[in-house]
C-alpha cells in the first residue's frame, strides 16, 4: 500500500471534524485541563438559564 502519514493525518483530522457538534465552529483551543468541572460549570450554567 502508498499510505504515507502525512495521509493518515489527515483522515485522522477529520473524523474528529465530523465528531464535533454541529455548533462548534473551530477548534479554538486546547482541551480543557480541568474537564470534569468545566462540564460542572456548563451543567450550572444551563440551569440558570
Amino acid at each position: 500500500f502508498n499510505i504515507y502519514e502525512p495521509m493518515i493525518r489527515k483522515r485522522r483530522k477529520q473524523d474528529d471534524l465530523r465528531q464535533v457538534k454541529k455548533t462548534k465552529k473551530s477548534f479554538r483551543r486546547n482541551k480543557a485541563r480541568w474537564q470534569q468541572l468545566e462540564e460542572k460549570i456548563k451543567q450550572w450554567h444551563n440551569r440558570e438559564q
